[in-house]
């Protein structure tokens, strides 16, 4: 129950917020004090992106939310980033930063909660951000159009999972074309 009203806030805040949506930084720290006043010490982690298409870069706020994945197609490499933020919901008037990387076209992104990463197998070992690279990666070279299956498969392979699993699990793909 408690995830789920934090969430209601966190979406609410967002859309309270709305004249900064084209500046991360600045929603994520609207969003903040929204949520301290409201959440009783609860907290989320989020990571908002603009992305402009015409500058091939992106700007990206971080709060508290694991890595995310960058495919570099011409490269073939796959590198973790490491945005820094801390979440939203616990400390007033926080200051959040901005990052900006460039991309190309053919790059991906994978964006996820650390439900994947941290889900277990019978023997309490977690999936983690290494099996969840090289599957990414695997999963590009296997099949391009479709790398989140190949993902997907191993994800419930490795932890021989039956039901829902511990924590929330999200994935995001993107694809620059």
């Amino acid at each position: 129950m408690g995830a789920s009203i934090i969430a209601s806030l966190s979406k609410f805040a967002f859309f309270q917020n709305y004249k900064h949506w084209a500046n991360p930084s600045f929603l994520l720290s609207a969003m903040n004090n929204d949520l301290v006043k409201k959440s009783f010490g609860r907290f989320t982690t989020a990571t908002y992106i603009c992305i402009d298409r015409e500058k091939q870069k992106f700007v990206i706020s971080n709060a508290g939310h694991p890595s995310f994945l960058h495919w570099k197609s011409k490269e073939a490499k796959l590198v973790e980033i490491k945005p820094k933020g801390k979440p939203l919901g616990i400390l007033p008037e926080l200051v959040f930063f901005e990052e900006e990387y460039v991309f190309e076209s053919g790059d991906r992104f994978l964006f996820y909660t650390d439900g994947l990463t941290e889900e277990e197998n019978a023997k309490g070992e977690e999936f983690g951000i290494q099996n969840l690279m090289d599957c990414f990666f695997t999963g590009i070279q296997k099949n391009p159009r479709d790398p989140i299956s190949y993902l997907i498969s191993k994800f419930h392979e490795f932890t021989e999972m039956v039901g829902h699993p511990h924590d929330d699990v999200t994935l995001i793909h993107v694809e620059i074309l």
